[in-house]
């Protein structure tokens, strides 16, 4: 099938909206222009209360006209039984005569819709989402324009899928920044910088916290984009250490630790592992290894108090985290600690709740290799 030059550009446009969520208002406009209206919107139905969503609009729903069907029309609002029976792949045409007897005496429709300039309306259903919830596309016509030609139909319908795909990975995109966004507020709560390397050392994004240890001393630094000490001796450790992360699932070696001097009485730590996958999902396949920065209290923090940070455990339970990562069974923990074996169980329970783990050996194989512990407790391990 032949794309004509102004439907190509509208796909273009429709991609393009993927990546920057500003670029849905002017595309609804451009999607009304092509369809011959002046009115369209697109936006998430969801039967669940709060989960709709207006994704965009056209300029004539002013914040005015917004406002007040928020707060007064949206109760007496026959569009959406109408909009429930739209089904994705599906295409539906109605006018303000139709929807419902008497509907053009109505408040909404005189206080809203006759301001809206909406008398025509077809409807065409996106995706369904994973919750239930179904993206719709709208698009309205006044009295005078008469309703949408055959031709506009054919035009609306080609748009679907592509505006299906665009939605989906624009929900695909919104999941992965929030990812990243909690993995780095996870991070700055630690105090910990992390710098994400590709396989040859070469630096692909670094935290704001890992660019300010950057900044501050002139040990570590990025030279020709690759993450190197100036220390010869240290910059040869950090690039085997940054090879052994990289190829860990090939050599078996997962990385390690070093600790160089960057003041007279200050050394910064540098822990080098391979790249977790939910840190390889938002940055790439080229993500190869991950670099954690930190520099280590002047008293470092007993493992269970570390634990505690890290997993927001409660005195209790941190001690008990301490124990069995020591190697104790629950029953010689309750005797040490004095506590009956059912009180230690309850503890052990919240524990693994916590901590995302239903097994003692799922929970200490965490515990051992997780490079935030030992960072955290300042263990001051080396390679």
């Amino acid at each position: 099938m032949r794309i004509s030059r102004d439907m190509s550009a509208l796909l273009t446009n429709v991609y393009a909206a993927v990546a920057e969520p500003a670029a849905w208002q002017p595309l609804v406009t451009r999607i009304a222009r092509a369809l011959g209206a002046h009115s369209c919107q697109i936006g998430v139905w969801s039967a669940v209360p709060g989960r709709s969503e207006k994704i965009a609009c056209t300029a004539n729903y002013t914040p005015a006209l917004r406002a007040a069907y928020a707060q007064h029309h949206f109760r007496n609002d026959p569009w959406l039984t109408w909009v429930r029976r739209i089904v994705p792949g599906s295409l539906v045409t109605a006018d303000v005569v139709s929807i419902e007897p008497g509907f053009i005496d109505s408040a909404i429709y005189n206080d809203y819709c006759r301001h809206l300039g909406i008398y025509y309306v077809t409807g065409a259903g996106i995706l369904k989402r994973r919750d239930g919830s179904v993206a719709n596309i709208g698009v309205h016509r006044e009295r005078s324009a008469g309703p949408i030609s055959e031709r506009e139909e054919r035009r609306l319908a080609m748009l679907v899928p592509h505006l299906a795909q665009a939605l989906s990975l624009r929900d695909t995109l919104a999941s992965l920044r929030m990812e990243r966004g909690a993995l780095l507020h996870g991070l700055e709560a630690l105090n910990l910088g992390a710098i994400i390397l590709d396989g040859a050392g070469r630096v692909l994004f670094a935290d704001s916290a890992g660019e300010a240890i950057l900044r501050e001393q002139a040990e570590l630094s990025v030279r020709n984009g690759r993450l190197r000490l100036r220390g010869v001796r240290d910059d040869g450790l950090l690039t085997r250490l940054i090879d052994d992360a990289a190829g860990a699932t090939v050599r078996g070696r997962p990385g390690g630790q070093l600790s160089v001097r960057v003041a007279a009485e200050r050394r910064l730590s540098i822990r080098v592992c391979p790249v977790p996958e939910a840190v390889a999902d938002l940055h790439g396949p080229s993500a190869a290894a991950i670099v954690f920065l930190r520099y280590p209290p002047a008293k470092p923090l007993t493992l269970h108090r570390s634990l505690a940070h890290l997993y927001g455990l409660t005195p209790a339970e941190a001690r008990l985290a301490e124990a069995l990562a020591n190697g104790h069974s629950l029953a010689e923990y309750a005797a040490l600690a004095g506590v009956s074996i059912n009180t230690v169980k309850t503890l052990c329970k919240r524990l693994y709740a916590k901590t995302g783990h239903h097994t003692r050996g799922a929970f200490i194989r965490d515990v051992l290799g997780n490079p935030l512990v030992g960072a955290k407790a300042g263990d001051g391990l080396t390679h």
